[in-house]
């Protein structure tokens, strides 16, 4: 799907068989965002239960805030990046959610949300999302079981008492469904009927797959993903060493390759770029929060090399380490 640079079309809508309202809150806040275009489409499938289909791109660095009521989001990204961080109304901490291209994402708010988002510049952002209000998921039988998703979900990827964030590759009838649904959506391939059975077939999936999750976890189960969980927090208190896959999998109690596959499954992103991200999203906050040099934050999250760190942040953020700037800083011939 080819996207107009001039053109930003934001539309909400019900189905044309449907006596239901879309909701269209995040929608309206595209439709004010500086430097978008593309194409963004809701359509209400039943009374707490919209569809929206998604094809949007940039030409600036893209930040937005957002807000979540009680709800079952649904989402199969297709193309992104970026990342959200999202904060409990109630104060508890913030979680952080990366997208990750080819990832259904499960994001469950059991209280009202608020956060921001951020994507770097040139990212396509396509797939659709299913959002269900509490209300809904109580209609169909599910309520119970999702408000019982903890961290031992297979899917699990952050959690707190006020919000839970799971992540999967997407099945092939998901990514199917998705697909079927975009060019109904965007191009006027199929009928509002054919969406209809499309995003209803992608929920029962994804309905089952989280009820399935909640079965019992066994004791083994329990043990890889508390030890995956533990390479997570060895890599982020130490973010500058020079880890290496194999001493991170020793020091957790897994093998090389165990740790590999399952921190790329648990996570939605291989061990080195969770890393690579983190740290360069640390670089961030000290370049703007502080006057270190650029060659300093280079060194204070693990890079020796001051011009690889700034290929990777531009690469990362659409300009270079200099322009991130919050306060005045020391001058460097990094920069």
């Amino acid at each position: 799907m080819s996207l107009d640079a001039s053109k930003l079309i934001i539309e909400s809508r019900p189905l044309r068989h449907a006596d239901a309202a879309p909701q269209g809150r995040v929608l309206e806040k595209l439709r004010h965002a500086p430097a978008l275009h593309g194409t963004a489409r809701e359509f209400a499938l039943r009374k707490g239960l919209s569809l929206v289909a998604f094809n949007l791109a940039h030409s600036e660095p893209f930040q937005n805030d957002a807000c979540a009521p009680p709800s079952l989001v649904i989402v199969v990204l297709l193309e992104c990046g970026g990342r959200s961080v999202i904060t409990p109304c109630n104060g508890e901490r913030s979680l952080v959610l990366e997208y990750t291209a080819g990832t259904t994402i499960y994001f469950l708010a059991r209280t009202p949300l608020q956060g921001a988002f951020e994507v770097p510049l040139g990212t396509n952002f396509r797939g659709i999302e299913l959002i269900l209000s509490l209300d809904h998921l109580r209609q169909l039988g599910m309520l119970e079981t999702v408000l019982k998703l903890d961290a031992f979900h297979p899917f699990c990827s952050v959690a707190n008492s006020n919000m839970w964030i799971g992540k999967q590759p997407p099945t092939a009838t998901a990514r199917d469904r998705a697909h079927a649904i975009l060019s109904a959506a965007l191009e006027g391939s199929g009928t509002d009927l054919d969406m209809e059975v499309s995003g209803l077939t992608l929920l029962s999936e994804a309905l089952d797959d989280l009820r399935g999750g909640t079965r019992a976890v066994s004791p083994r189960q329990r043990q890889r993903l508390d030890k995956l969980e533990a390479a997570k927090r060895l890599l982020l208190d130490d973010i500058a060493a020079a880890w290496k896959v194999g001493d991170v999998a020793a020091a957790v109690g897994l093998s090389e390759a165990q740790l590999k596959s399952g921190f790329a499954e648990q996570f939605g992103t291989p061990v080195y770029d969770f890393l690579q991200k983190a740290r360069l999203e640390k670089a961030k906050a000290l370049l703007a929060r502080s006057d270190l040099s650029v060659t300093d934050v280079a060194l204070a999250v693990g890079y020796a090399n001051p011009s690889h760190f700034a290929f990777l942040f531009r690469r990362a953020y659409g300009h270079p380490p200099s322009g991130h700037r919050g306060t005045p800083a020391r001058a460097s011939a990094d920069d």
